[in-house]
């Protein structure tokens, strides 16, 4: 099994430069791929990294934001053949999925959801190839969505986009991966995005076998990513990795 980042930047600035894609992560479990936060720009770079988008089966989709759910509708008329071909199941936030008071109408075209085999706004969702159970996040968006998802024999956190808050470490202890959105680096604080600060406090209390940082704002893509991934793997003996662009991370433990 294998995790292929098709973009490893967040925030506004970096949305708006592409320093560092939008289009979110691919879980390859052998036999199907699972999308994660298909952000602006997902379908181009899995051109440029050699993947076939349209092996995608699950979309997972946290929030509403443009760095996240931009491509959802591209993906699905991507994997469905404009809805030529039944297929897909889309889990995503209210945000993604209904019309709410704070974002108006709903991102996902109502056609493209008749084109999908299945969606639904995400609580807890298990069928035969994965298990995935949600938290909300604070963010700006208060509809976010952190993930736990369960594929073959491997647990993967993904925190999403939110400020750190405990129960954050409670639901994803002893994880087998946590990906964390950092947007900001050390000794930034911030109400609605994870810091580096913060990410060493998840993996001291969390415990996962490996920390992925990803979503860097341009302070962090500045100060350069892998060098603070040394930083928390010393201080928290986490195996840590910072996300890059095109990055395959193989679970092989």
């Amino acid at each position: 099994m294998r995790i292929i980042f098709l973009g490893s930047g967040g925030g506004r600035n970096v949305f708006a430069t592409q320093i560092r894609g939008t289009g979110g992560f691919i879980i390859d479990n052998g036999k199907t791929y699972i999308h994660v936060d298909p952000g602006e720009g997902a379908l181009v770079r899995a051109k440029m990294y050699n993947i076939d988008i349209r092996k995608v089966r699950y979309i997972l989709v946290s929030h509403v934001h443009l760095d996240h759910a931009n491509d959802v509708n591209a993906v699905i008329d991507a994997i469905t053949l404009g809805g030529i071909k039944k297929r897909g199941i889309l889990l995503a936030s209210e945000s993604v999925l209904k019309e709410t008071p704070e974002f108006g109408y709903p991102i996902v075209r109502r056609n493209y959801l008749n084109y999908l085999d299945h969606y639904e706004v995400l609580r807890e969702y298990e069928d035969e190839n994965l298990k995935v159970k949600s938290i909300r996040t604070k963010h700006t968006d208060p509809y976010t969505l952190g993930m736990k998802i369960e594929v073959n024999d491997k647990t993967i956190g993904y925190t999403a986009d939110t400020r750190y808050f405990p129960e954050l470490a409670k639901f994803f202890e002893n994880v087998d991966v946590l990906i964390a959105n950092t947007l900001y680096p050390f000794g930034f604080t911030s109400n609605k995005h994870l810091s580096l600060d913060d990410a060493i406090r998840l993996a001291k209390l969390a415990k996962p076998k490996m920390l992925i940082l990803t979503h860097f704002g341009k302070r962090i893509i500045k100060e350069g990513p892998a060098k603070m991934a040394e930083i928390i793997e010393k201080r928290t003996n986490v195996r840590t990795i910072a996300a890059r662009d095109g990055l395959i991370v193989n679970l092989e433990f």
